[in-house]
């Protein structure tokens, strides 16, 4: 009993949500901006301000549907943290899962479940990607990434169901603090180097 404490701070210490072996090189991709802002309390509240922060991604995104996303967005990030039986914060939450006493809790298993959700409601004037920052590090985090149709990924909303366990937070790509990139894509040049182990099959 002695040694669970110790042990629990070792796996929260190394808790990021690494998934995926080929990592990205820390040096090349600096985070930089901020962290999503805390969630509001109110849930009317929060679904009116996520519509508006998706209405506004561009002139072309229909308002109806923008709610729709909000709503399902909103509701089935709760839906993941009760899934998960969460009920510490989240670096705490890695480290349970991390040591076996949690199945799922990770930020890819947020980014994951909340994807699935969103591409149900098939929009049409918005786009879904799913991100990730700093992969194979241990700052790793995913989360889905919410454009207008055919825009850059550089001008989406990040959507992050794992920050607040469940309650979901959103910023814009632009001022957040990670190098959001789709899942699978490196940049240029980026296997040159590299040893053969750390080279994509």
């Amino acid at each position: 009993m002695v040694l669970l404490p110790f042990t629990l701070a070792l796996a929260i210490s190394s808790a990021g949500c690494r998934q995926y072996p080929i990592p990205y090189p820390t040096d090349r991709l600096h985070a930089t901006g901020q962290r999503p802002p805390r969630p509001l309390k109110d849930l009317t509240s929060r679904r009116a301000a996520l519509t508006d922060a998706l209405s506004q991604l561009d002139g072309s995104v229909d308002s109806q549907e923008a709610q729709r996303l909000a709503t399902s967005a909103i509701r089935r990030s709760r839906e993941l943290a009760v899934s998960f039986d969460v009920r510490w914060p989240a670096p705490i939450q890695n480290g349970l899962v991390n040591l076996g006493f949690k199945e799922r809790g990770h930020c890819y298993h947020y980014a994951d479940g909340l994807m699935n959700a969103l591409q149900a409601a098939n929009p049409v004037t918005l786009e879904l990607h799913r991100a990730i920052a700093l992969q194979g590090t241990w700052r790793e985090h995913n989360a889905v990434v919410v454009t207008a149709k055919d825009a850059p990924l550089s001008k989406g909303l990040v959507l992050d169901a794992w920050r607040y366990r469940g309650e979901l937070a959103w910023n814009p790509v632009e001022q957040s603090r990670y190098p959001w990139r789709p899942v699978g894509v490196y940049p240029p040049g980026f296997w040159e180097g590299l040893p053969a182990w750390r080279k994509a099959p």
